[in-house]
């Protein structure tokens, strides 16, 4: 092997070692509490205080790029099979890809009367985050034929 290569090779190594990458939490909410609803479409408690509405400062004078994980124990009741509760997470109002409109299953039905299925999915996705305040809400929606949807035990965190 070529001494130069080598030797190239390990500074780089040590470089990239040496520098240490940290991300910093811009935002974040936990909730221990059960939610379920029947309607259409509801905004998702983030906090033990029910806020559905999380406030994220970006400092700088551009639009920035952050990563946004939301994770959360949910089950969705059907009376027949088919459908899911999916979620959209929206910034500033406006549902972000992956999450926009309805074909992005995030919790898989149950047929019954009764939830006694649940999973812990997880979502982490790039947020654009304006200059200034920017608001993060989880809306949660029934689709093709959940009747029910239940959301518990959620964590949002937010890094730049």
């Amino acid at each position: 092997m070529n001494t130069r290569f080598l030797a190239t090779s390990l500074f780089t190594l040590a470089a990239l070692a040496s520098s240490a990458v940290e991300a910093k939490i811009l935002a974040n909410a936990v909730r221990a509490t059960n939610f379920s609803f029947t309607t259409a479409t509801a905004l998702v408690p983030l906090n033990a205080a029910g806020d559905t509405t999380i406030t994220v400062q970006n400092n700088k004078a551009r639009t920035v790029n952050a990563v946004l994980t939301f994770s959360a124990e949910c089950a969705a009741l059907a009376p027949t099979a088919g459908g899911w509760l999916d979620l959209d997470v929206l910034v500033n109002d406006v549902a972000i890809a992956p999450t926009a409109g309805n074909t992005d299953a995030f919790c898989p039905y149950q047929v019954g009367t009764t939830i006694n299925s649940w999973v812990r999915p997880s979502i982490t996705m790039v947020v654009p985050l304006q200059p200034g305040a920017n608001t993060v809400k989880i809306q949660a929606r029934l689709d093709f034929g959940v009747t029910t949807g239940w959301v518990s035990d959620t964590a949002l965190v937010i890094t730049d």
